[in-house]
C-alpha cells in the first residue's frame, strides 16, 4: 500500500463525510518548510530562554502531580549537594551519569559522598557490554534532559546512542537535571523542534518522554511503579547559567 493510500484511509476514518482523494493529501502532510521551521524554532527557544521562571514554576505544579520530586537549585553546586543527599539517605553506593556538560558541571566526584560511592560515567564511545551492566547495578541514575515540557511535567531525553536510555531507566532511582532555557510550555513546541532537526538531519536516533515513575498495571488493574523503569523520579531545577 503507498504512503498516499495510508494517509487517505486514516483520513477517510476520522472524516468519513468528506470524499477522499489522493489530490488531498497534501492536507496530510507535515510542513517540509525549513526555513520557516527553523524562524519557529528559534522563535520558540527565544521565548523558553526568557520566561523560564514562569516555566518553571509551571512545571513544578505539573511535575509534583505527575510523581516527580521536584528541588529548586540556585546553583549546579546545589544540585551536586542534592544528590549527594540522596545517596546518604538511600545507602547508595553507586552512582551512574550520562556524558553531557550539565552533569559535568555538578562535579560529583568533588562532593562529600559516602566513602564507598562509586560513580561511572556512561560514555557513548564506551562498551555496550560494560555500559548496560553499569547501569543495571547502579543504584541512582543522572542525566541532563534536552527539554522538559512544562504542560504535562514530562522530561524529553534525546540521544543517537543508548547511553541517555540506560540511565534514565536501568536504576531504580532517577535524577534528571533541567536549566533555564530547556522549558517548553507543551508538546506543540517540542514537536516543532523535533521536526525541525529531522529535515535538518540532525534527529536523534530515539527520544524518551519520562512523565514521572514507572507505572505498570497488571490484570487486575492495579497500579504498581517502579516495574519497568525508576521507581523513584527526581527533577532538580538549576538556575544558574
Amino acid at each position: 500500500m503507498s504512503r498516499e493510500n495510508f494517509l487517505n484511509r486514516i483520513k477517510k476514518a476520522l472524516y468519513p463525510e468528506h470524499e477522499t482523494k489522493d489530490s488531498c493529501i497534501g492536507e496530510l502532510v507535515i510542513d517540509n518548510d525549513l526555513d520557516g521551521l527553523m524562524d519557529r524554532t528559534v522563535s520558540i527557544q527565544e521565548q523558553a530562554t526568557a520566561n523560564w521562571e514562569e516555566l518553571f514554576d509551571t512545571l513544578i505544579t505539573s511535575s509534583e502531580a505527575a510523581g516527580w520530586k521536584v528541588f529548586r537549585c540556585a546553583t549546579y553546586e546545589d544540585a551536586s549537594d542534592y544528590i549527594a543527599s540522596l545517596a546518604f539517605e538511600r545507602n547508595s553506593n553507586h552512582i551512574v551519569i550520562s556524558d553531557q556538560e550539565c552533569t559535568e558541571n555538578l562535579g560529583l566526584e568533588k562532593v562529600n559522598l559516602p566513602d564507598e560511592s562509586e560513580i561511572t560515567v556512561i560514555t557513548p564511545d564506551g562498551d555496550p557490554a560494560f555500559n548496560r551492566t553499569r547501569a543495571i547495578e547502579a543504584d541512582i541514575g543522572v542525566t541532563g534532559v534536552n527539554y522538559a515540557i512544562a504542560e504535562t511535567g514530562t522530561c524529553v531525553v534525546s540521544a543517537s546512542s543508548e547511553v541517555g536510555r540506560l540511565v534514565s531507566l536501568a536504576p531504580p532511582l532517577y535524577v534528571a537535571v533541567v536549566k533555564k532555557g530547556q522549558v517548553l510550555p507543551s508538546l506543540d513546541e517540542l514537536f516543532t523542534m523535533q521536526r525541525k532537526n529531522f529535515l535538518d538531519g540532525n534527529q536523534d536516533s530515539y527520544t524518551s518522554l519520562i512523565s514521572g515513575p514507572s507505572r505498570s498495571a497488571d490484570i487486575e488493574y492495579t497500579l504498581v511503579t517502579g516495574v519497568h523503569g525508576p521507581g523513584e523520579v527526581h527533577l532538580l531545577l538549576v538556575e544558574e547559567d
